[in-house]
């Protein structure tokens, strides 16, 4: 055999070997515990939402997966623990939408869109509008008349996408409204209670319990499904205002992780998400069960960051 041909052989027996290993190592992965890294405080709705998916997974896997709150920057402290991990396939994370598609436009972070090796996505946060039981206006469609007639309609809100909910609805009605900006969605409530604000945007689980003792109306669901608890509040698509608007929660590995075992924990995610324990955390928590799967949800995160990226501009809290 001559040099040439040595050579040749030779490539070719290490890139078999390599192959070789690759596919060994998939076929045993994973052969420890799984880090899940969860983005937000412990007891809040994503916290407990990814434990229970995690404990699903357990059983596809085989493996134990421990679960670690890494809180703080709105929510990006965790995606970047994630995105600068080893991609190894031994640690994961939630990567939710305002962090990965609102934030970014607000402030600086260390990570892109493609820092990721998107998993899927598990849930559907939702978003209603409410006003105060004594309202003068009882429909959405009160609220875009009085606009248009002079009122000056204020709103409650405690986050960017909640102001983008509404700020959709009143642009794709010819109107405007006045965000009002609280810290949390108790204060948002409290607000409409004491007529501070003519209509409030935010959590329907939130919203719901003053509806059923009758303080508040749900005049619409923002989002593209009605809500939860309130099955007969339309959506605005219904009520014939061509928008909405949605916030999601999902997971993913950091960028360049092989993609055999990647596979291997899209699969054990789409598994979990089937289990009844976890439907059942999803609905006790408010949240909507949505399966997205890894390219799925990395579309719902692209065409997210663009267009959040106009809506924040229009309502100027863009970055400098």
């Amino acid at each position: 055999m001559n040099i040439k041909l040595k050579k040749i052989a030779l490539s070719a027996a290490i890139g078999l070997a390599a192959l070789t290993s690759g596919m060994a190592q998939a076929e045993t992965f994973p052969e420890k515990e799984v880090t899940v890294v969860v983005n937000y405080g412990a007891g809040g709705g994503t916290d407990l939402s990814t434990r229970s998916l995690a404990e699903a997974m357990e059983e596809a896997l085989g493996k134990p997966l421990k679960v670690v709150n890494r809180s703080g920057g709105s929510g990006t402290v965790g995606p970047t623990f994630v995105a600068f991990a080893d991609n190894d396939g031994y640690t994961i994370g939630v990567t939710s939408f305002s962090p990965m598609a609102v934030t970014p436009h607000m402030q600086d972070v260390p990570y892109k869109v493609d820092s990721f090796r998107y998993l899927g996505g598990f849930a559907r946060y939702l978003t209603g509008i409410a006003v105060p039981a004594d309202s003068p206006y009882k429909t959405t469609q009160d609220l875009i008349d009085a606009a248009k007639s002079g009122a000056n309609i204020k709103y409650g809100a405690a986050s960017s996408i909640e102001s983008v909910a509404i700020t959709r609805l009143a642009t794709a009605a010819g109107v405007e409204f006045k965000w009002i900006r609280y810290k949390s969605g108790q204060e948002v409530s409290t607000a409409a209670l004491s007529k501070e604000v003519d209509v409030i945007v935010g959590d329907p689980k939130e919203i719901a319990p003053f509806v059923k003792t009758g303080e508040m109306r749900a005049i619409a669901s923002a989002s593209n499904v009605r809500l939860p608890g309130l099955p007969d509040v339309l959506t605005l698509k219904e009520q014939g205002f061509d928008v909405a608007t949605e916030s999601y929660a999902g997971i993913a590995a950091p960028a360049g992780i092989d993609e055999d075992k990647a596979a291997i924990l899209e699969a054990a995610m789409k598994e979990a998400f089937k289990a009844q324990s976890f439907q059942d955390t999803l609905t006790k928590l408010g949240l909507e069960p949505a399966y997205f799967s890894g390219a799925e949800y990395q579309k719902l995160i692209e065409d997210g960051f663009a267009d959040m990226g106009a809506d924040l501009a229009a309502l100027g809290i863009t970055k400098k």
